[in-house]
């Protein structure tokens, strides 16, 4: 992933997969570009000719408590 400021067509993510069949190569990329988007806050800043606003990011997902087992006695 790439910080600081990126042009219009700059890449700002590389993603590689191996698989024996594209198919399933691309359904890989697919859910890792998928999953970057959902779980890491990614944030952007927009610059026009009059000013620059912050694109809404995502935020992450907050952490679910698990239940802990309780030791056997």
């Amino acid at each position: 992933h790439r910080l600081g400021r990126l042009e219009i067509g700059e890449t700002s993510v590389l993603i590689g997969v191996s698989a024996p069949h594209r198919a399933a190569a691309f359904d890989a990329c697919r859910f890792a570009i998928d999953t970057l988007k959902r779980t890491v806050p990614i944030w952007k800043k927009e610059y026009f000719e009059d000013g620059a606003v912050w694109a809404d990011g995502e935020l992450p997902p907050a952490p679910v408590a698990t239940p802990r087992a309780k030791p056997a006695s």
